[in-house]
């Protein structure tokens, strides 16, 4: 495996560093979440938390450079990543697209863990509303 091996995991670390240079750059606006954005590397060995650290988000990121897909393979190890996480409550694996940037790669998450996301920013938006319409009644 030896040099191949080597080639693919070169392969990995640049998709890996691509994207969290993507990651900074979109939150930038938000220094306290960009300053501290950083791969993991495999500071976890087999309790892995994901590839991808942002500070104050509990989220574990999975990349993957991969040319043939294991749906089932990637969401097993999703599930366990957000396990072994302190934080997390839910993450998403993201695939390479091939001849793309970072940012056009695909991103998989089980269905279920995006209701669950759409339900959470739906009471925010909900709570927001709420809030400002008794703010303005108050005046």
């Amino acid at each position: 495996m030896g040099n191949a091996g080597t080639k693919n995991k070169a392969k990995g670390y640049r998709f890996e560093r691509e994207f969290v240079e993507d990651l900074v750059a979109e939150f930038a606006e938000y220094p306290e979440v960009a300053d501290l954005i950083e791969r993991h590397g495999s500071v976890y060995g087999v309790n892995d938390r994901g590839d991808i650290r942002m500070g104050p988000i509990a989220w574990v990121w999975e990349l993957k450079n991969v040319q043939k897909f294991d749906l089932a393979g990637f969401m097993k190890e999703l599930e366990r990543e957000i396990q072994n996480h302190p934080n997390a409550e839910s993450g998403a694996v993201v695939i390479k697209a091939r001849m793309k940037k970072a940012r056009y790669a695909y991103s998989v998450l089980p269905a279920w863990r995006l209701v669950k996301l759409l339900k959470q920013n739906y009471e925010l938006a909900r709570q927001l509303h709420l809030e400002r319409e008794i703010r303005k009644n108050s005046k």
